[in-house]
């Protein structure tokens, strides 16, 4: 009990005992990056832990350009982690959002994800402060919003992760006509795709509509670490000029149209766009006049959606 608690508590400052480092599923690694940076010298200003679940890494390269826009440091270590365990296994199995088979992003069948396990890490510096070292991607903009609907399901119409595409574009100030390539989040499940599609449709609908790249299909849901790996395959995607292939077969479901290619080839493309989703809940509180008996009841219906 008094680890767990000790896991609760904010670790900026704070001297950690090594067993508690040691076990914390999600801390551990944070913080011996930090205390190995330290011992090497390196002053670390700042350090934060983004626990956003599937979106976190995502977030991590949104708050590290933050950073550097504002010189609140020069150079940013960014990027996302997850290792699969019975427990994740077992919430997504619970929630009936793994495929019985192999993943088909949207297309017709589709019955959910597989899961993987990863870590990415990016150094993100203001541009010109490069010392020589290689350009790997430029991190343009970023946008961020929630539709607040469901503690697991999406908005059916898009219109949340649509938000925060359009936010990320204007913050780059870009036109979504130049993007050539959207990475979609894309769990392959049929609540997801087809909210997914309908705000690619709704942002970069029209004559030029981009070609999304369904990574997750490759590698599996790597959850925390998704937003940084992704990032980093359109980036080279990008810098090729190579519009990647999708994975999966079948039929594309009409309620989840968008354009994929099933071989990889060249393209025109001076920017593309990451899209990520995570879960999340709203809490709602009603009050009524009238005061319930201790011993009242009611009944409660619970549904989960992927």
């Amino acid at each position: 009990m008094h680890r767990r608690t000790a896991l609760h508590r904010p670790l900026e400052g704070r001297a950690c005992r090594s067993e508690t480092v040691r076990d914390a599923t999600y801390f551990a690694p944070f913080v011996r990056c930090r205390k190995r940076l330290e011992a090497r010298g390196f002053a670390v200003a700042r350090s934060t832990q983004l626990v956003t679940a599937c979106a976190a890494s995502t977030w991590a390269l949104g708050v590290a350009l933050r950073w550097l826009e504002s010189d609140a440091a020069d150079i940013v270590l960014a990027g996302g982690y997850d290792a699969l365990c019975t427990f994740v296994a077992s919430g997504f199995e619970s929630l009936r959002a793994t495929t019985a088979s192999m993943p088909a992003p949207f297309r017709v069948g589709r019955d959910g994800m597989a899961l993987g396990e990863g870590a990415g890490l990016v150094a993100l510096v203001r541009e010109g402060d490069e010392r020589g070292a290689a350009v790997r991607f430029y991190v343009s903009g970023f946008g961020a919003s929630t539709d607040a609907v469901h503690i697991t399901a999406p908005d059916r119409t898009g219109d949340g992760i649509a938000r925060a595409a359009r936010a990320a574009l204007a913050d780059a100030g870009i036109d979504a006509g130049a993007c050539g390539l959207v990475s979609a989040h894309c769990t392959s499940t049929p609540y997801n795709d087809a909210m997914e599609a309908r705000a690619i449709q709704a942002v970069f609908g029209g004559p030029n509509e981009p070609i999304v790249h369904p990574f997750k299909a490759q590698i599996g849901h790597t959850l925390g670490a998704a937003g940084v790996l992704e990032t980093l395959a359109l980036a080279s995607a990008v810098r090729a000029q190579v519009a990647p292939a999708a994975a999966g077969a079948g039929d594309i479901d009409p309620d989840a149209r968008v354009r994929m290619v099933t071989v990889a080839e060249p393209t025109i493309c001076d920017a593309g766009v990451k899209l990520s989703a995570a879960f999340g809940a709203r809490t709602q509180r009603s009050s009524s006049s009238e005061r319930r008996s201790p011993g009242a009841r009611r009944a409660v219906i619970v549904a989960m959606h992927t």
